[in-house]
């Protein structure tokens, strides 16, 4: 097992508090929560998991979550054994054991599609209706992030973090479960639907949930807590003054009257009655249930490829929009969300760099994702994708990382994803997503020539889906014939049409003015020979520098390479 348990009996043990700790296991730096918890709860037995074995230790948070529901699971058994069964659970987690805390009561509730090693489908777990609150001391809800400054952390401490430390830890084949909790990473976003699409299916059976947040806290903001809005039994409680590590420092002797104030905020948590809590911090509450939507929506994301700012993303919204009034149906929510230029050298290249672009950018999709339906949190709502180029690598991508994923309708233009992907298993076996339309463009050199090489060598994440079609029979119902000219024929203004009404309807309507049946036969040759491209790519990057050492020329070599890595950041 990945973690080992500290379990104390207390007083007549009516009760059950299970307490998960953050990034560091310090028992010293917990010793006011650990006193705090005993004093306030005297009949109270005591669990605390550990998951921390030294800093080289790669913990995998799934495994984590689900060894400490099992923890709980087997404590309460033991329970109803002895023949004294916990009236009530309190759930308690602080900073990084906040995240892990909640997913194991999603676990134990049975939501489990990314839960490792374990049959799925499996009922909840019966010591989750015993559980009377979940307490959140500064939670890492949204995941952590450096692509902007926090609001409290200061500009030196900020460029450190983003600039030498985060790269570092990137680097290295250690500070695993660190990894796995930034902002968009599959244990962060599938937790967060998880809780939301659960709070959908049973939302008078979910408990009530704390969230205590000092104002100064340098790595958790407020805004972070949009997926605990969704359930109305959710308490923000601000700690004026405290930053992530005092809000636990009750007897803290620099600031004793802060630790008085965090004692008690911790103290009206854990044992104030609900609607007292609720009165106390309704005007703290960022998010109110009035303006999250209450109806049902349709959500449409609209992703751009690489070398494109995503201009033609909001005229295509604004199509969506015309057509959705002229055929009567409810106005969408379009989202043009954008993310920065990146060339053809870096996304092509990009599964053997440091830190990969593709990949940061489909974190950063599911991050979007998850915000509109929290936003959104009618079950009824649906999200449906157009995308473009490395939009379409985007959403294939983050089928594969997040179980929790589903798309009603998706439509690709020319699509840089592999021939052999799995349409069968997420369209018909799991159903995730509903339907897919893939455009293809004639003359798509880009598709035919690059990424075609990956497909030929069955070797990396990216293919000629786009140019070829795909294999799987469960993605080609809807596939038509080309469209005249290159990349980005299948999303040009003449086509928003089609589009718009696919992603409204379902129905496909080609302008057969547009297309063409075929391709262009040098095209279909060349693309088939595509190792020869390539070939003649590495003569014309390596050649060169090549000749220049052999000749010691090596001002030249180095000049050489500074000018083709310029060029190949542009194209």
């Amino acid at each position: 097992m990945p973690i080992h348990t500290y379990f104390e009996q207390n007083g007549d043990s009516s009760a059950l508090v299970v307490l998960l700790h953050g990034w560091s296991d310090d028992e010293e730096e917990y010793a006011d929560l650990v006193a705090a918890v005993k004093m306030l709860e005297p009949n109270a037995d005591l669990l605390r998991p550990h998951y921390r074995k030294g800093i080289a230790h790669n913990e995998n948070p799934f495994v984590v979550a689900s060894e400490v529901e099992v923890a709980i699971s087997e404590t309460y058994e033991q329970s109803l054994m002895d023949g004294k069964p916990y009236q009530r659970i309190v759930l308690i987690g602080y900073s990084l054991g906040a995240l892990l805390i909640r997913k194991a009561y999603v676990y134990g509730r049975g939501s489990e599609e990314d839960r490792p090693n374990y049959p799925h489908n499996t009922p909840p777990n019966d010591w989750t209706t015993h559980v009377e609150r979940i307490i959140l001391l500064a939670g890492i809800n949204r995941g952590w992030s450096l692509d902007n400054q926090p609001a409290n952390m200061s500009l030196i401490r900020f460029i450190a973090w983003r600039y030498v430390l985060a790269p570092i830890a990137r680097a290295l084949p250690i500070l695993k479960v660190l990894k796995d909790i930034e902002r968009g990473a599959p244990f962060v976003v599938n937790l967060r639907i998880q809780w939301i699409r659960l709070i959908q299916r049973e939302p008078n059976q979910m408990v009530p949930v704390f969230q205590l947040l000092g104002t100064v806290d340098s790595l958790v903001s407020s805004s972070d807590d949009r997926d605990l809005y969704v359930h109305r039994e959710f308490i923000y409680i601000p700690v004026e003054g405290a930053d992530h590590q005092s809000i636990i420092q009750f007897d803290n002797k620099k600031n004793k009257e802060l630790g008085q104030r965090c004692w008690k905020k911790f103290t009206e948590a854990l044992g104030a009655p609900i609607q007292k809590l609720r009165e106390e911090y309704e005007g703290e509450q960022h998010v109110t249930q009035e303006l999250l939507e209450p109806k049902e929506k349709h959500i449409i994301f609209v992703l751009h490829g690489i070398r494109d700012y995503g201009g033609w993303t909001g005229d295509l919204r604004e199509d969506i929009g015309r057509v959705a009034t002229q055929l009567q149906l409810p106005m969408p929510k379009v989202v043009t969300a954008k993310y920065d230029f990146f060339s053809m050298g870096r996304f092509l290249l990009s599964r053997f760099l440091p830190r990969r672009s593709r990949h940061k950018y489909v974190r950063w999709f599911m991050d979007q994702y998850t915000e509109q339906i929290a936003t959104f949190p009618n079950p009824n709502s649906k999200v449906s994708f157009i995308g473009h180029s490395n939009g379409t690598y985007i959403l294939a991508s983050a089928l594969k990382q997040y179980q929790t994923l589903q798309i009603h309708r998706a439509s690709f233009a020319g699509s840089v994803v592999p021939r052999e992907y799995p349409w069968e298993q997420y369209i018909r076996e799991e159903g995730r997503v509903e339907t897919l339309r893939n455009d293809r463009a004639a003359s798509d050199w880009v598709v035919g020539l690059f990424p075609k090489i990956f497909d030929q060598l069955n070797f990396s994440d990216v293919g000629s889906g786009g140019f070829d079609g795909f294999n799987d029979d469960a993605a080609n119902q809807l596939e038509g014939p080309y469209y005249i000219g290159g990349h980005s024929a299948a999303i040009q203004p003449a086509n928003y049409e089609s589009l718009s009404k696919f992603i409204l309807t379902g129905q496909v309507e080609r302008d057969e003015r547009l297309t063409t049946r075929t391709q262009p036969g040098w095209l279909v040759i060349l693309s088939r020979a595509s190792i020869l491209v390539w070939s003649l790519v590495f003569l014309l990057v390596f050649g060169p520098p090549i000749y220049f050492v052999m000749h010691a020329h090596y001002a030249a070599a180095i000049a050489y390479i500074l000018f083709v890595l310029f060029v190949t950041s542009y194209i």
